[in-house]
């Protein structure tokens, strides 16, 4: 799945299942970056390549869930179907 994104007054062109990023630098904006793929396809627009920079979130996430399951209190409220 492609997409085309903005930010800070440049455009972006990425694809979700290859996981790539990269800058459109021609044409400048977007009506003429419509314009351009739909006249040449994607190849007609200049692209630089952004490298990815991997963060540590999925991680850090992981380790929060560890930590909640180990101590704590838990919780328990049962429902009652005929609560109002």
């Amino acid at each position: 799945m492609q997409f085309i994104i903005t930010a800070g007054g440049k455009f972006y062109w990425g694809h979700f299942l290859v996981d790539y990023l990269g800058e459109i630098t021609r044409p400048k904006t977007f009506p003429e970056i419509l314009r351009a793929v739909g006249a040449k396809g994607f190849g007609g627009r200049r692209m630089k390549a952004l490298e990815l920079v991997w963060t540590n979130e999925g991680e850090e996430e992981e380790e929060e869930e560890e930590e909640e399951e180990e101590g704590g209190p838990r919780l328990f409220v049962p429902v009652d179907p005929d609560a109002p």
